[in-house]
């Protein structure tokens, strides 16, 4: 068995994972302090029997370190080796290629050779998958000089509109042959429509597939299961 965590800047989402499917699941805001974090992890860490934990966390990573998270400022140079040596061993990755090795595997990119994921949450994840190996881009581990941006904006079609203009360039500087929008943005009523239709409009010369998560708000949390695949 392994426990799959995707920790986002708004929630934290949990699997316990078998290898096929996902057995339990949970879902907590993300806490506001690193003192409650810390409690929140260490809990999970604990009330486990000799587990293997896959952890995936928006920020730039270093074996089980965070280096940076835009969005977690706390986070900076925290170490999730204190779960190891327990009753855990633990391995982190970058949220977006945890997402993106979850929809590839098994998801809306499977079968393809080329994909690009972007995660559309509180911040901007993007991973790209190449001949069946999720690639470490490091200026995706970045957050994009318009995120902020990007925060601000709540109108549907604006949003999508803003969103066409900075995705296009990044689709046809790496020729995906699928890109797969996720996160809780196109959760919402009618945006991922709209993001689809800007989309094809801004990048109408690129020859690709948009498709929508195929695995949903879980889908980051299994990909950091697959870690231990």
């Amino acid at each position: 068995m392994v426990i799959g965590i995707d920790i986002g800047g708004t929630n934290i989402r949990g699997i316990l994972w078998n290898g096929k499917k996902i057995l339990r699941s949970f879902a907590l805001p993300t806490p506001k302090t690193l003192k409650n974090f810390q409690k929140l992890i260490l809990k999970l860490g604990s009330n486990t029997s000799p587990i293997k934990i896959g952890i995936g966390v928006a920020g730039r990573i270093s074996g089980t370190k965070v280096i940076s998270a835009t969005n977690i400022k706390y986070l900076k140079n925290y170490d999730f080796s204190t779960l190891s040596g327990r009753t855990a061993k633990c391995v982190v990755d970058n949220d977006a290629r945890c997402f993106a090795r979850a929809e590839y595997n098994i998801g809306a990119g499977k079968d393809s050779k080329r994909m690009l994921m972007v995660t559309l949450g509180t911040g901007v994840g993007r991973a790209y998958v190449k001949n069946g190996k999720v690639l470490k881009v490091k200026r995706f581990e970045y957050a994009e000089g318009w995120e902020k941006k990007y925060q601000k904006i709540k109108d549907k079609n604006k949003l999508a509109k803003f969103l066409s203009e900075k995705l296009a360039p990044i689709i046809y500087a790496l020729d995906p042959e699928i890109v797969v929008l996720g996160g809780g943005v196109t959760d919402k009523k009618g945006y991922f429509e709209a993001i689809k239709k800007q989309l094809q409009l801004s990048s109408s010369e690129a020859k690709y597939e948009l498709k929508r998560s195929k695995l949903g708000k879980f889908a980051g949390a299994i990909g950091a299961a697959m870690l231990w695949k």
